[in-house]
């Protein structure tokens, strides 16, 4: 779809021109045959370059979005507070219903292992590309083009799929199981170009309707995906003005019931975000002036620009400072401005390359236009305009060969047969290069630490990067060495609050609590005061100084009460600080928000039977079994319980179960602990 090319002949009828469509070409296979080349093509070439990824684990916000997502555990009901519909406050797929269903599906069928996310990544990702590749194929065999590209619609079509499936630029969207978000917007916002596309083109009423319906599905789709969807509608009318109708005003008159379909999917868009599901992480309100973020995204789209035709070097984070003023920020400004006109030239002339920079610009434009701190530049916002780019180039590259041959508008194969030849095995190889380079890329992704460490070797001053290599060395287990990696990163930036943060949790997981606590005193003011506190309770809690414990923890608690980590830590800390009535209030609300934890019931337990609530405790001992057959301390619990409650029989049944068990394991502290128990205790 290049350049200049403008229809020839009159605008006539949708039938007249679905018929053009609709013609047999002899110079190609059929459609089913087409069809199935093209999945086949694009299955194996997605297959090869991601399929020993597959089993790689969840990284970063993963853990947000599945891991620790209480939504996506059930299935039913389908509509509620507890439905997979409604994610957490704040969280990856907030406001994303369709995206978090998806992901409760996973877990339905296979809990928490990454295969089966990674594995419906992947096919989200191939099913775009052969969205993608249909698309491209039917829009050159336009009337527009005038037969320009019937011999070669096919080969370019499936070159541009390819080449998009493959472009390292993509592989964060899809290796990275949280931008399923991006995947399945993406998915939708192609399938609303194609099925319009197809509304546009349809011989009869009755296929219009069915077209029309799908399109409007896959809209509405699509916006309960990802706010980007927003453009879908105008990208389809401005498909129709460009290749079809002449004029907006044709088009919206022609195709009037389409655009009312496309439209009802802005209500849904509307909807879900009504109560601001992740207002914390976007927005002006976070405090940068509207014209820094616009200049520094100046620089951003320049940046994108080069990153779709020389992906390398790549990383999960880049750290762009923003420009402040006009003197920095001005060489981007004229960049931005530079491409702008450009477009609203192309699109003044009807250009499908107007048409094309346009559908870049305006799936880029929310992300350009409202701030999101923590994520100044991501790959993953390429996803969808990369798509256009390389329609351009290819197609494009394609229409110059052919103008260098001083080839006409004909369809004659000894005319078409070297510029065709030369862009197909020119891409051809293209395209295995750049599948190599995306393997190459997904070993990052092998872990957390070795993606991050990838991101501050690329930048050694992006403290972002570093801080997150150090929370994975923790999460990983290799707490000595995010140590060391901390305090060799707090030598150089010695007033870095999060750095310290990080550094406190590593000593804290080495079992150092008093040095943890000189730390994390440290780390405040940090942007994440709430994590701070928690983990300098736990410090002191960890210290025996609980009563210190209380108030970090309470000032969690007070800023997030829906956490259930938080309320059971409190309650340990009024426990151990010899209060355990206000205690049971927090462990009854941690058992509420977290009902499967063995851990918070055998600690609500606990605390019964120190208040001599023994029936209740009694309960509460008895579904922490249930949850953990394999707790010994929870069975020589209950037969205490079960012995003041004068049950004997009871008692002695269970300390005799966990004395077998205790024998069994090797525990001998426990084995001798139960039998001098049951010495006292039998009759």
């Amino acid at each position: 779809m290049a350049g200049s090319e403008r229809r020839r002949p009159k605008a006539g009828s949708r039938t007249k021109a679905s018929q053009t469509l609709s013609r047999p070409n002899p110079a190609t296979p059929n459609g089913v045959a087409q069809a199935l080349v093209a999945i086949v093509l694009l299955g194996v070439a997605g297959w090869m370059v991601y399929g020993r990824s597959l089993s790689y684990p969840f990284i970063f916000d993963d853990f947000h979005s599945v891991v620790m997502n209480p939504s996506i555990t059930r299935l039913w009901p389908l509509f509620g507070a507890s439905s997979p519909f409604v994610a957490p406050f704040d969280s990856p797929t907030a406001g994303r219903p369709l995206v978090n269903l998806s992901l409760a599906m996973n877990y339905h069928f296979g809990q928490i292992d990454p295969w089966g996310y990674h594995f419906v990544n992947l096919t989200l990702h191939v099913l775009s590309a052969v969205l993608l590749w249909a698309i491209v194929q039917r829009t050159l065999q336009l009337p527009y083009f005038a037969n320009r590209f019937d011999r070669a619609a096919f080969g370019l079509s499936l070159l541009v799929a390819l080449a998009w499936l493959v472009h390292p630029l993509v592989t964060e969207s899809v290796e990275y199981t949280t931008q399923r978000t991006e995947l399945m917007m993406g998915l939708f916002y192609l399938a609303t170009l194609f099925t319009s596309l197809r509304y546009f083109t349809a011989t009869t009423s009755k296929h219009q309707m069915l077209w029309l319906l799908l399109a409007g599905v896959a809209c509405a789709a699509g916006m309960a995906c990802k706010e980007t969807m927003v453009s879908a509608p105008f990208a389809v009318l401005l498909f129709e003005r460009t290749f079809l109708a002449r004029s907006f005003w044709r088009a919206l008159r022609r195709s009037w019931p389409l655009y009312v379909a496309l439209a009802l999917g802005w209500i849904v868009l509307l909807t879900l975000n009504l109560g601001g599901p992740r207002s914390a992480s976007a927005g002006f309100h976070r405090g940068i002036p509207a014209h820094v973020w616009w200049f520094t995204q100046a620089k951003v789209l320049a940046m994108y620009f080069k990153l779709s035709f020389w992906p390398w070097p790549l990383s999960v984070h880049y750290r762009v400072p923003l420009l402040e003023t006009f003197a920095v920020a001005w060489p981007w400004l004229v960049f931005a401005l530079v491409l702008g006109i450009g477009i609203l030239i192309a699109l003044g002339r009807r250009s499908a390359a107007g048409f094309i920079g346009a559908c870049a610009v305006m799936t880029l434009a929310p992300t350009l236009a409202v701030p999101i701190l923590k994520e100044v530049a991501v790959e993953r916002r390429m996803y969808l305009p990369l798509a256009a780019i390389l329609t351009l180039t290819i197609v494009g590259g394609y229409r110059l060969l052919c103008s260098v041959a001083q080839v006409p508008a004909s369809n004659e194969p000894k005319i078409f047969r070297w510029p065709l030849a030369a862009t197909l095995t020119f891409g051809a190889i293209l395209v295995v290069v750049m599948g190599a380079v995306s393997s190459l890329r997904l070993t990052a992704y092998r872990d957390a630490v070795t993606l991050w460490q990838d991101a501050a070797r690329r930048d050694p001053n992006d403290l972002i990067a570093i801080q997150n290599t150090g929370i994975a060395l923790n999460d990983a287990q290799r707490s000595e060495e995010a140590a060391r990696y901390m305090r060799q990163a707090l030598e150089r930036f010695p007033d870095w609050p999060e750095g310290y943060h990080v550094l406190g949790v590593a000593l804290i997981n080495l079992q150092r609590p008093a040095e943890a606590i000189d730390y994390l005193e440290k780390s405040f003011p940090s942007p994440d005061d709430t994590l701070a506190h928690f983990h300098l309770g736990l410090a002191l809690l960890n210290a025996g100084r609980p009563v210190e414990a209380i108030d970090q923890f309470e000032m969690v608690v007070q800023e997030q009460p829906d956490v259930s980590t938080f309320q059971n830590r409190l309650g340990m800390a009024l426990f151990l600080a010899g209060r355990p009535q206000p205690a049971l209030e927090h462990f009854r609300k941690a058992v509420a928000l977290e009902p499967d934890s063995a851990m918070i019931r055998k600690n609500l337990a606990l605390t019964l039977k120190a208040v001599n609530s023994l029936p209740e405790a009694r309960e509460e001992f008895e579904k922490t079994i249930r949850l953990a057959p394999d707790d010994l301390d929870a069975r020589a619990q209950l037969a205490i319980v079960y012995n003041d409650l004068g049950q004997s029989a009871d008692a002695v049944a269970t300390a005799e179960k966990a004395l077998a068990m205790a024998r069994a394991a090797g525990n001998v502290p426990m084995s001798q602990s139960l039998e001098n128990w049951l010495k006292q205790n039998r009759k």
